[in-house]
């Protein structure tokens, strides 16, 4: 009683949440964004999905629903700090797999803020904090076996988490809008107007003498960067494409991904059951807080970069560190306070790594 053990019946839950985030937040975003020329627009992608499109976020939405499922699994069976610090060691498979497959750079703040996150997790896992005074360790026993297990199930999840993002990144691409011959000959006809316009108006400012020597004219005269190529318009579009792409994904969970929750039922191995009243309200609100990190996690990597965001996620353990405190007595040595600043200071580096992404001032290895 006052628990619920069918850990993939809330995933599924979850991500058609998400569906309804991705598709009415892109929806919405579609209203005011304008796709750059030759980008395919969020409205596209989401009433003439191409074949690529479905079949990535498909993949993508069997990947993240088995992530989710693996960590809600080990959730029951290990402490929580130690789940939480362990599956931020995903951020070590998402820098190998984006170099990998996003040809990500390796510079010197890069690698080592990768590894400072590391040895901080791996500093706090083997210094966990704790409730009440430190005994000194005994033969295993079976609910340290079964923490094991739950040990496993995370590291599962953070490689999985890793092949998500990456995945995610990798397959996250507009692609170049559809045009029928007649628009494409609408389009050079256009140009080809333009570029009379142009001529004609140049002969007559150097009739008037408002041209000067170096190419500039007098008056405003100069045609105007258009507004939908500044940062804002292409944010506007990136973010409404992201939300549909997470959609697309929540929409293949909604249509074929409930087939393992019956799998599961038959097999015994976890039953399908109807959740208690008195659970029901968190239950929900633990799944949409899911949709909701899954819908914002997309949209952050469209912006970023995988490694960014999950080395961004790891503020997640200085926050566990002071829940447990406050809410469950629990004290930290100081090897754990040494491993949280570790973490924060990989952060930071990370941080530090993107400004510095793209400047001639800098080296390039670092």
């Amino acid at each position: 009683p006052g628990q619920y053990n069918n850990p993939y019946a809330l995933v599924w839950v979850a991500h058609n949440i998400s569906m309804v985030i991705g598709f009415t937040f892109g929806g919405l975003l579609a209203c005011f964004a304008k796709a750059p020329r030759g980008a395919e627009s969020a409205c596209d992608m989401l009433f003439r999905p191409r074949r690529k499109m479905l079949w990535s976020t498909l993949l993508l939405s069997v990947v993240v629903n088995l992530q989710v499922w693996t960590w809600f699994i080990s959730l029951p069976i290990t402490d929580t700090m130690v789940n939480t610090v362990i599956y931020q060691s995903c951020c070590v498979w998402v820098f190998l797999i984006s170099v990998i497959f996003l040809k990500e750079r390796v510079t010197f703040i890069k690698v080592s803020s990768t590894l400072l996150t590391f040895i901080g997790v791996a500093t706090i896992s083997s210094f966990p904090c704790v409730s009440g005074p430190v005994t000194p360790p005994g033969p295993p026993t079976s609910e340290e076996t079964q923490h094991l297990l739950g040990d496993v199930f995370v590291i599962v999840s953070a490689i999985l988490y890793a092949v998500y993002e990456v995945l995610f990144k990798l397959f996250f691409e507009p692609a170049p809008a559809a045009s029928s011959e007649e628009e494409s000959r609408d389009e050079a006809e256009q140009s080809e107007v333009e570029e009379s316009e142009e001529e004609e108006r140049f002969r007559r400012n150097m009739a008037t003498g408002e041209l000067r020597r170096d190419g500039s004219s007098g008056g405003d005269v100069v045609p105007r960067v258009d507004a939908h190529s500044t940062p804002q318009g292409s944010g506007t579009h990136l973010a409404a494409t992201s939300f549909v792409f997470v959609g697309w994904l929540g929409f293949w969970n909604f249509i074929l991904l409930w087939i393992p929750i019956v799998a599961l039922h038959y097999s015994g191995f976890t039953v399908f059951e109807i959740p208690e009243e008195s659970l029901r309200p968190m239950l929900l609100l633990d799944c949409a807080l899911q949709g909701t990190y899954t819908a914002s996690l997309a949209v952050a990597i469209c912006f970023s970069s995988p490694l960014f965001v999950t080395i961004g996620t790891v503020l997640a353990i200085p926050a566990s560190v002071m829940v447990d405190a406050l809410c469950n007595g629990i004290s930290c040595s100081a090897a754990s306070g040494v491993g949280t600043g570790l973490v924060v200071t990989g952060f930071l580096g990370i941080n530090i790594a993107a400004l510095l992404e793209g400047r001639r001032d800098v080296p390039s290895w670092l």
